[in-house]
C-alpha cells in the first residue's frame, strides 16, 4: 500500500471513529417515532369561566381535552381508546361552561356510507354527543352533525339527513324534528336569546336564509332569491341578521382559476319584517369571487356595530370591516400576506388572527382593532403559531404552536408571560426531537 493510500485509510478511520459517539447519542428517526406525537385541533374558548377546550389526536385516538383557570393544566374529558378512524369535531360549549357538545364520526359519501376504516361489524355512525366536565361517560344526543347549543342551555339543535332536529337536555326523549323543508339545512345559528334559529337551506344552484321561531314554530325566509345566501350572523340584540349573497351563475370553472364573476355582497335584514338591504358589495375584477377565511362564520358582528369579513381585493385574503348600516369598507390587514384563523376578542373590539405577515414561511398571531389601525404582532420567532383564541375573561391568549423540532401543541399566555403548554408531558419519549434539524430556506429564480 502506498504512503498516500495509507494516509487516506487513516483519515477515513478517524472520521468514522469520530462519528460513532455522535451516532450513539442521537436517537434513531423512525416513522413510528415521528407519528407518536399528538396533534391538537378545534381550540375553543368557553363563553364564561375562562376555560378552553380542544381535540387531541394521539396515535389516531381522538379525545376532547379541557383546561381551566387558574392552573390551565389540560385533562381529558372523553376516554376513547381505539384508533378507529372516527373523527371528533364541531366542539360547542354549554352556556354555563360545565359541559361540551361534539360530533363523532365522518360524513357519509355519495352512497350514504359512513367511514368505517376498521370494518367494525357493528358499523359506524356520525352522531352528536355531550359530555360533562365533572366526570361521567359521554351521552349520545342523536345521529347527525352541525350541532349548536341553545343560549338558554336547555338543548341542542343539529342537522340529520338535511333536516333540523332538537334534542332537549332535561328529557330522556328522542330528538324531535323542527324543520323539514325542501332543501338541505346547515349553518345553524341561535339568536342571542335563543328564541330563534337562523340556518341556510341549500337548493342545489341557490340557497336561502331561514329563521325559525322556536315558540311559534313558524318559519320565515329572509329576502329569498335565485342567488346563494350563506353565513348568517346575528346582531348582539338579535333584531338584525347579516349574511353573504353570491350571485347565481351558469359558469362552472373546471381546471382553470375562477378569479372574476358578478360581485358578491353583504346584506343586513330586519328579522321582524324579513326585509333586507345590501350594505356592501365587492368591486368587479379581483376579489369579485368570494374566498373565505377560517372562522366560525364568514361574517363576524363586532363592536361599534361593524361587520368583519374577508375580501381578496388585493390578491390576498385580508380582513375588512364595514358599518352594519352600510358604507365604505375599511382594510384592517394591509400587505402581501394571507389571513387565516380569525376570532373576535370577548369584547368584540379587536380581531385576533394568524397570518404570514413579515414572515412569508411561517404563521404568527396578530391583533387589530375592528375600526382599523396598525396590526400588532402577538407572537414572533422561528416557530409557527395558529388558531388563536382569547379566554372569556380576556386575561389569557391561547393558540397552537409548533417548530422544526417540536410537534404541534396547545399553549397559553397569561398576564403577558411566556407561552406554556396546556398539556405538558403528552409528547412521548420516542418522538425524536433531538434528531431533527432546522430547515434552511433556499430561494431561486424560476
Amino acid at each position: 500500500m502506498s504512503q498516500a493510500r495509507s494516509r487516506l485509510a487513516l483519515i477515513a478511520a478517524l472520521v468514522l471513529l469520530s462519528c460513532l459517539p455522535l451516532a450513539a447519542q442521537t436517537p434513531a428517526v423512525t416513522l413510528e417515532g415521528l407519528l407518536s406525537a399528538p396533534f391538537p385541533s378545534e381550540l375553543l374558548a368557553s363563553p364564561t369561566g375562562g376555560k378552553l377546550a380542544w381535540v387531541q389526536n394521539a396515535k389516531g385516538i381522538r379525545n376532547v381535552w379541557v383546561a381551566e383557570p387558574p392552573e390551565y393544566r389540560g385533562r381529558q374529558v372523553t376516554r376513547y381508546t381505539a384508533d378507529d378512524g372516527q373523527a371528533i369535531f364541531g366542539l360547542e360549549w354549554m352556556p354555563d361552561a360545565k359541559g361540551l357538545v361534539y360530533v363523532r364520526g365522518g360524513g357519509a359519501n355519495r352512497q350514504g356510507d359512513i367511514p368505517n376504516p376498521t370494518s367494525d361489524p357493528a358499523g359506524a355512525e356520525q352522531a352528536v354527543w355531550r359530555v360533562s366536565l365533572d366526570g361521567g361517560e359521554p351521552v349520545r344526543v342523536g345521529a347527525g352533525t352541525g350541532a349548536i347549543v341553545s343560549p338558554r342551555g336547555d338543548g341542542v339543535a343539529f342537522v340529520s339527513k338535511g333536516d333540523v332536529y332538537w334534542a332537549p337536555f332535561a328529557e330522556k326523549a328522542e330528538p324531535v324534528a323542527w324543520i323539514k323543508d325542501r332543501g338541505g339545512a346547515g349553518e345553524l345559528h341561535f339568536s342571542p336569546d335563543g328564541s330563534k334559529l337562523a340556518f341556510v337551506s341549500r337548493r342545489g344552484d341557490h340557497s336561502f336564509i331561514g329563521v325559525y321561531d322556536v315558540a311559534a314554530k313558524t318559519l320565515r325566509w329572509i329576502a329569498p332569491s335565485v342567488d346563494s345566501d350563506s353565513d348568517p350572523a346575528w346582531s348582539p340584540d338579535g333584531s338584525r341578521l347579516a349574511f353573504l349573497r353570491v350571485p347565481a351563475s351558469s359558469k362552472t370553472p373546471i381546471f382553470r382559476p375562477n378569479t372574476s364573476a358578478q360581485p358578491w355582497s353583504i346584506l343586513v335584514a330586519d328579522v321582524a319584517s324579513g326585509e333586507a338591504k345590501t350594505v356592501w358589495r365587492a368591486e368587479p375584477g379581483t376579489g369579485s369571487v368570494f374566498q373565505g377565511m377560517v372562522a366560525a362564520n364568514e361574517i363576524l358582528w363586532a363592536a361599534e356595530d361593524r361587520l368583519v369579513f374577508p375580501w381578496e381585493r388585493e390578491g390576498w385574503i385580508h380582513l375588512y370591516s364595514v358599518p352594519a348600516a352600510g358604507g365604505k369598507a375599511t382594510l384592517l390587514t394591509p400587505g402581501e400576506f394571507e389571513v387565516e384563523f380569525v376570532n373576535l376578542t370577548p369584547d368584540r373590539r379587536q380581531v385576533i388572527y394568524n397570518s404570514n405577515q413579515d414572515d412569508i414561511d411561517r404563521r404568527h398571531v396578530w391583533r387589530v382593532d375592528v375600526t382599523g389601525g396598525k396590526p400588532v404582532a402577538l407572537t414572533r420567532g422561528e416557530g409557527i403559531e395558529w388558531e388563536p383564541v382569547m379566554t372569556s375573561d380576556g386575561k389569557a391568549l391561547a393558540y397552537f404552536r409548533s417548530g422544526a423540532r417540536r410537534p404541534a401543541e396547545a399553549v397559553i399566555e397569561t398576564s403577558g408571560g411566556k407561552a406554556r403548554e396546556l398539556a405538558p408531558g403528552t409528547v412521548p419519549a420516542e418522538f425524536p426531537e433531538r434528531a431533527l434539524v432546522e430547515p434552511q430556506q433556499v430561494i431561486f429564480s424560476a
